[in-house]
Order: structure tokens, then sequence, then C-alpha cells
């Protein structure tokens, strides 16, 4: 076991926010932790400098409980109720079954990308919102497979590759609007379009 000297059990827990007595279980690798309550004072370990076996054995194996909802940094994301609404549904997912949620933003004007965000964070279960259809993250998506990250992307994917998205059906919603507005007398029917570079826009239309 090493770590640096000035380093002690007793900091870890400090920064971590738990007991001396947590942090030593978990240290010493005892099963009786909340998954969380781990990952959360390993990461604060590596953080800080207390490298002991147990410590980069875990971050190195990617063995992490979090679940990384990642998204390209956009102005009206947080303001947006349907992805807000998307945030709970994903939260409330990890709750049921005992995972964290970590929330990254990806910064495109230096070039970030969601396999790179994931070995920064060390997750290995992703959800990505793909909310700039004009950005092609073919490339990202090869990297992801190639890393072994488990992902999926909300909304459509464009790309060639074989993915797992979850969208929403646009032509039979649209289809059953039409109906329901035409089986209550409604004849002059409009049509508000979202973004015309999405890959739902067209479908709607």
């Amino acid at each position: 076991m090493t770590k640096k000297a000035s380093v002690t059990i007793k900091d870890v827990a400090k920064h971590a926010g738990v007991k001396p007595s947590a942090a030593l279980l978990v240290i010493n690798e005892a099963k009786n932790v909340p998954p969380r309550t781990r990952e959360k004072i390993l990461r604060v370990a590596a953080k800080i400098g207390y490298e002991t076996d147990v410590v980069m054995r875990s971050l190195k194996s990617r063995a992490s409980p979090s679940v990384a909802l990642s998204f390209p940094e956009h102005p009206k994301f947080f303001t947006t109720t349907y992805f807000m609404m998307l945030i709970k549904g994903i939260q409330n997912a990890c709750k049921k079954y005992d995972r964290s949620l970590t929330l990254i933003s990806l910064d495109q004007t230096k070039g970030e990308s969601y396999y790179q965000v994931s070995k920064k964070w060390l997750v290995n279960l992703m959800v990505i919102i793909n909310v700039d259809y004009t950005r092609d993250i073919s490339k990202d998506i090869q990297d992801l497979k190639n890393g072994n990250i488990n992902f999926s992307i909300i909304t459509k994917y464009p790309g060639k590759e074989k993915v797992n998205t979850v969208c929403v059906d646009n032509y039979e919603g649209v289809k059953l609007a039409l109906e329901q507005f035409v089986s209550l007398g409604h004849r002059r029917i409009g049509f508000v379009s979202g973004n015309a570079n999405s890959a739902d826009g067209p479908e709607r239309l």
C-alpha cells in the first residue's frame, strides 16, 4: 500500500464529508458501504493523493456506479422544459438502481469529445443528449465503442453506426395529432416548427 505521507485517512474523510471509519471501510474494501458513498470516497482519495492499491485498482477498472449525462454546452439547455424533464427521468432511474448521476457539459469550442470526458470522469455508463445536430459526432461514437464505454443517445442519431437510441416516433406522433384534430372537426391546422437543423424537425413537418 502506497500513499503520500502528507495525506491521511482523516484527510480523505474530511474532504469526502464522511467519518474516518467510513473512509477506512472503503480503503479496506469492506462490502457494507453504499455504492455512491464508496465512489465518492475513492474519487476524493485519488484527487488529494491518497493512492492506495484499492483506490487505483477501482479507478483503473472503471468499476464506478456513476452514470454520466453528457451534453454540449447550450445557452438554453437548463431553461428548456424538455431537457429538464429528461434529466428528471434519468435521475429517477439512477435512484431506482442505486447509481449516482453526473452532469457533464461538453465544451465544443475546445474540441472536447464524449470519449475524452468519459476518461476524464472515469465513467463507463454514459447517456448523451445530442442537442447540436449540425456537428458530426461519428468519431466520438466510434471512440466510445472502441473504448468499451456503454452509452445511449437521447434523440435520433443521424450517423451510419448502429447505436442505442431513445427517441420519439415523429411520424406516428404527427399522425395521431392530426387524427385527433380532424375528429374534433378542425380543418385549418397550423404547424409550428422547431429547429430546422434538428433530426426531428423535418420528420414532424
